[in-house]
């Protein structure tokens, strides 16, 4: 019996956005019930997700979306495999090794995941006002990017990755251009988690000898640039391989490797806008405030910094008069 490519397409995405559900409903239980089993627990949800994968290459679907291909080689296959597995191991190892864990009260991971999900809603949200779209995937959209860019610059690099991975799950569900499963996971949940690495300047206090604005631009710009480029370079890997099998039927001669990088720049100026977008946010001092004040890097950042003003501003506001006597 032959599945049709739309339904076995359904399937995939579905099977995917029911397990994220389900393993995100389980940990608000366990956090509920037991909170010394939310360790074992996300290993075993990182397992299963993993044999979701793994599963998905034995399968190996293919979908032609609307576009006439040719079929895909081993090489085709190898390369965005390859290529899947190094970005992930990118969006795993740096939040493990560089990403700071933090001593949080249930108020504070409660807080956490309430923004998370503020963070992931304004970015499907966002996502559905488009100036520019574009035939192969892509759009420039009002600054959808930058709630997951200033989650991360508010909650760590750890909690940034994971939100970015269920945005970029809901926004496949949103608007997909799907060819290939493993095109699925480089171009949606790996690139949106990596952007989640936006706030990895600031987690490691890289600018301490900075105060105030300065410190506060240089870890968003800079912080953004490393996740704009992570995010890009993982459409330009699928592009390359994707563009391979749509060239040889409709554009002879077109190599796909230059059309990648330029078609996928698209990515970089929608990303570029909300980067943009944000430090403008930052230089104003009652928005940096409030958004420095909400996450959890407020603790390590003010206590490292060696900069007097920048921890005066985290003292609550009734306490004031009693440290100016």
């Amino acid at each position: 019996m032959q599945i049709r490519e739309e339904t076995l397409q359904f399937y995939i995405l579905f099977g995917f956005l029911l397990l994220m559900f389900l393993l995100s409903a389980g940990a608000v239980i366990v956090n509920k019930v037991k909170k010394e089993w939310l360790k074992p627990y996300g290993i075993t949800s990182f397992a299963l997700v993993l044999a979701f994968v793994l599963t998905i290459l034995i399968i190996d679907p293919e979908f032609s979306n609307g576009v006439k291909l040719s079929k895909f080689t081993s090489g085709n296959r190898a390369g965005m495999i390859i290529s899947f597995i190094v970005m992930a191991l990118v969006a795993i190892l740096v939040p493990l090794f560089l990403g700071k864990k933090h001593d949080i009260k249930d108020s504070d991971r409660t807080r956490s995941i309430v923004y998370a999900s503020i963070a992931v809603a304004l970015t499907f949200s966002l996502s559905y006002i488009r100036f520019v779209r574009f035939l192969y995937g892509g759009s420039i959209t009002l600054v959808s990017a930058l709630p997951i860019l200033i989650y991360s610059y508010m909650f760590g690099i750890r909690k940034g990755v994971i939100a970015g991975f269920v945005a970029g799950v809901l926004r496949a569900v949103q608007d997909p251009f799907v060819v290939h499963a493993m095109q699925f996971l480089l171009d949606y949940p790996l690139a949106y988690a990596l952007m989640g690495l936006s706030g990895i300047f600031r987690e490691l206090n890289t600018f301490k000898r900075f105060s105030g604005k300065t410190r506060s631009i240089l870890n968003f710009v800079l912080g953004s640039a490393v996740a704009i480029a992570l995010r890009y370079l993982c459409h330009v890997l699928s592009g390359i391989f994707v563009f391979t099998v749509i060239f040889p039927m409709q554009w002879e001669g077109m190599t796909p490797v230059p059309y990648s990088i330029v078609y996928n720049l698209i990515v970089v100026v929608d990303l570029a806008i909300a980067g943009a977008v944000g430090a403008l946010v930052l230089i104003n001092k009652p928005a940096r405030d409030m958004i420095e004040n909400s996450g959890l890097l407020v603790d390590f950042n003010s206590e490292v910094s060696g900069s007097p003003d920048h921890i005066v501003e985290f003292i609550p506001k009734e306490s004031e008069e009693e440290v100016k006597e």
